[in-house]
């Protein structure tokens, strides 16, 4: 039984912890969401959670315990391409991130939410990026995102 609206509340308050430096909390209660989100959650939703643990792991100076996670997360890269982006990026494998940006760019049925999250950031926003957007500088990742989209201007965003 897939309980979406529960485990999403449970993700974006684990997400605002990790956000706002909260890591080590978060750690305490990576496990019992993950068992949520295996239970209730869809694939998208736990590839989020194994996100949020690499990251928060990472977050934590605890780079080697991550990496003792990439081959469950990069098993399920292909549930969420965002969230395997960030996760590479939070393990510092910028070039992996790229590879995968360039490829979901080339999908139709991923480049719209890669798009969104390759936009600057709004002037309102959290001065904290947690975007996509760093991938950019990369010009591989800069071509496949000219080919389908644009920055769009802030009143449009």
């Amino acid at each position: 039984v897939e309980r979406p609206w529960l485990i999403s509340m449970r993700i974006n308050r684990a997400l605002m912890l990790l956000n706002h430096g909260r890591a080590a909390q978060l750690l305490t209660e990576i496990d019992a969401l993950e068992a949520d989100a295996s239970r209730y959650g869809n694939p998208y939703a736990q590839q989020l959670v194994r996100r949020l643990r690499i990251c928060a792991l990472t977050a934590s100076d605890r780079l080697a315990d991550a990496k003792g996670w990439r081959a469950d997360f990069i098993a399920h890269q292909d549930d969420g391409a965002i969230a395997s982006i960030m996760g590479l990026m939070c393990m510092g494998e910028q070039n992996e991130a790229a590879r995968l940006a360039v490829t979901s760019l080339a999908d139709p049925h991923l480049s719209g939410q890669l798009i969104d999250n390759l936009q600057p950031l709004l002037s309102d926003g959290d001065p904290k990026d947690f975007s996509l957007r760093p991938l950019l500088a990369r010009p591989e990742v800069a071509a496949a995102y000219a080919k389908v989209g644009r920055d769009l201007p802030e009143s449009l965003r």
